[in-house]
């Protein structure tokens, strides 16, 4: 016996199975992994008319909100930007071009599309964003000078230093002590060199896991301010230690103490004589503040960027903060900073709360 047709005749166009609405679907679904892609996607046609753009291309390209684009740029930074789509689309001559800025970095390639839909075809560019890494590098770069200046410093004043002692050149007492003081300054320059890197290479290459427990952030506060005392008392810097809240947190202890201590000896080597740097115990909040240099407003931006040195460094390596954030979001956290030249610095950090 026949089945009866369905009552409604438009009951086929939302059928699961309608060939329409899967094609729809897929758009939708490509459509939604384009826009989400780090990448830019940028599609042509043979005459170089955008037809598409995902957000990420409109935002590189500067090509506003429009979808699909109204206008494109001629040029893009040193890259002839409509000559290598037109080449692309005539000759099928694609590639790949370069496109560097005082810290950008751009890699955009460019691939022949063949014929779809209502066009003859077109051309596919895709556009990566390498201005992180190229800072990074450049970073490093700048790291390894400063690495280097920062031994040959204190090793020549090491050889110098030894090499009068050892001749004999000067037998007075005093000339002697001065140079031997000279020897422990520059040794001392060296070892937090070694244990910088000591400390970059445990943190960037083993990476350990934080062993999370339940802590008392006052005890670990103490602890870290009676470490660091020696080079406060060295600097005329008193530590003023306030708890608030005596709540328990969920932490790693020893990488909790690591945060403080890089913490306090920025804001002790920051202060001046007399002054004081206050650490503040609020149950899952500790705060590190001084009423130092502060942080210049170009450098803000970059002061968690690994290697980054700003202009009152005060012979860091660009090191510290960066590892307090790793340590920091290895642990459930937030770091904050907030500075101003000649105003002093404050850095908050946020920890989860141990369960009840």
């Amino acid at each position: 016996m026949p089945s009866e047709p369905p009552e409604n005749p438009d009951s086929f166009s939302s059928s699961p199975g309608d060939p329409s609405a899967r094609l729809e679907e897929r758009e939708e679904t490509l459509e939604t992994i384009l826009d989400n892609l780090s990448e830019g996607v940028l599609a042509t046609d043979l005459k170089g008319k955008p037809i598409f753009a995902n957000p990420k291309a409109r935002e590189i390209l500067d090509l506003g909100d429009e979808r699909p684009s109204e206008r494109m740029p001629e040029r893009f930074g040193d890259c002839d930007l409509r000559e290598m789509i037109a080449r692309c689309a005539a000759r099928q001559e694609c590639g790949e071009r370069w496109v560097r800025g005082d810290d950008t970095l751009l890699r955009m390639t460019f691939d022949h599309l063949p014929k779809f839909d209502d066009y003859r075809g077109g051309v596919l560019v895709m556009i990566r964003d390498l201005s992180e890494g190229r800072r990074l590098e450049m970073n490093q770069q700048r790291f390894l000078a400063n690495a280097a200046h920062e031994l040959k410093t204190p090793i020549t004043t090491i050889l110098g230093a030894a090499e009068l002692l050892l001749t004999g050149a000067d037998e007075d007492p005093e000339t002697r002590r001065r140079f031997l003081e000279h020897i422990l300054f520059e040794g001392r320059r060296m070892q937090r060199l070694s244990d910088t890197l000591l400390r970059l290479a445990r943190i960037g290459a083993e990476k350990r896991e934080p062993e999370l427990q339940n802590v008392d952030p006052e005890a670990v506060a103490r602890r870290a301010a009676e470490r660091i005392e020696p080079l406060a008392h060295s600097g005329g810097v008193e530590i003023e230690i306030e708890v608030l809240d005596d709540l328990r947190v969920r932490a790693d202890p020893e990488q909790l103490e690591q945060v403080l201590l890089a913490l306090l000896s920025n804001a002790v080597q920051h202060s001046e004589r007399g002054g004081s740097v206050r650490l503040r115990v609020d149950g899952g909040t500790l705060v590190v503040e001084d009423d130092g240099s502060g942080i210049d407003s170009e450098d803000l931006p970059h002061v968690f960027e690994r290697f980054y040195r700003g202009k009152g460094s005060a012979g860091g390596f660009g090191l510290g903060l960066s590892i307090c954030r790793d340590l920091v979001e290895g642990m459930g956290g937030e770091i904050f900073l907030r500075s101003r030249e000649g105003g002093g610095t404050t850095v908050e950090v946020k920890l989860p709360e141990a369960d009840a």
